[in-house]
């Protein structure tokens, strides 16, 4: 049984009290809540079926410009970029909304970027679209290295 909101706001006390500032101080007595509120918004993609997508019957699909934002399992930073969504014509195709929906699903839970795309992939040509063959392309920023780390704010990786 997963934390409750309660929980999850006592544990962001206790990491702005990890952190040397008072969680009871002016600024910051809502912060838990808030907090744990934008985890859950975060994250909402572990509840998210991939495969309940209205589908139709079509041609090929092509979207480009997608943008995705994601927290990166290594340091809970968020990553956020664009998403090129290439397939050869599939026997099935999902209206162009559904492959952001897809998209955000797979970005709103704990990754990294390598997965986030591959993740796509199959499922997208397994349960979804049915195509010959599917390509999904990354390029995104982190904030672990942009923000701390070796600190490239303007360093992009693509998968």
């Amino acid at each position: 049984m997963p934390p409750t909101q309660q929980e999850a706001e006592a544990a962001i006390r206790t990491l702005i009290e990890y952190m040397g500032d008072d969680p009871n101080r002016e600024g910051l007595k809502s912060s838990p809540r808030r907090s744990a509120k934008a985890l859950r918004f975060l994250t909402a993609g572990y509840g998210v079926d991939v495969e309940v997508h209205t589908l139709q019957k079509g041609g090929a699909a092509a979207v480009s410009g997608i943008e995705i934002y994601s927290l990166c399992e290594h340091h809970l930073l968020p990553f956020f970029g664009t998403r090129v969504e290439l397939s050869q014509p599939p026997s099935r195709v999902v209206g162009l909304s559904k492959l952001a929906r897809v998209a955000n699903a797979f970005a709103r839970r704990l990754q990294i970027q390598a997965r986030t795309g591959a993740s796509q992939c199959p499922s997208l040509a397994r349960q979804v679209l049915q195509p010959r063959g599917i390509r999904v392309v990354l390029e995104c920023t982190h904030m672990c290295m942009s923000m701390r780390g070796v600190q490239q704010p303007r360093a992009v990786t693509a998968t």
